[in-house]
């Protein structure tokens, strides 16, 4: 279980650091936000690392939740624990494979150019998360 947690923060830390396209858009500064434009400009191998840093870091963030609630002596981990973002990416994307996920992401993007400024976990949560939640 701990040797899994490692592999996941060491993916996120490779991921985060080449997951945005340096060769696509000049940058300055590391952890400046993935808009729609710099999305589009990505190579496809780019998109899916984006995709993976943000199922690793909801990986982290279970498992973290998961430690803090064993120590409490609850063996229960209730769903609850995740953010609404994180909730919300386990519902509408389960069973759905990064490169589906990806081509969504650039469907809709591609259906709406006026939108390229957007951040993209923005597009992601209002546009492929939110509408497909339970009301």
């Amino acid at each position: 279980m701990q040797k899994y947690m490692i592999l996941c923060v060491m993916a996120l830390v490779l991921l985060l650091g080449g997951g945005a396209s340096a060769s696509a858009v000049e940058d300055s500064n590391p952890v400046d936000i993935v808009t729609g434009e710099l999305w589009m400009l990505s190579k496809q191998e780019e998109k899916l690392a984006y995709v993976l840093g943000i199922e690793s870091a909801i990986c982290i963030e279970y498992m973290i939740n998961k430690k803090v609630l064993e120590s409490e002596k609850n063996k229960q981990v209730p769903l609850h624990t995740l953010s609404p973002f994180e909730k919300g990416w386990v519902k509408a994307f389960e069973n759905v494979k990064r490169a589906e996920i990806v081509d969504r992401v650039d469907s809709w993007l591609k259906a709406h150019p006026d939108q390229q400024e957007r951040p993209v976990l923005a597009v992601i949560w209002y546009e492929l998360i939110a509408p497909n939640l339970p009301k």
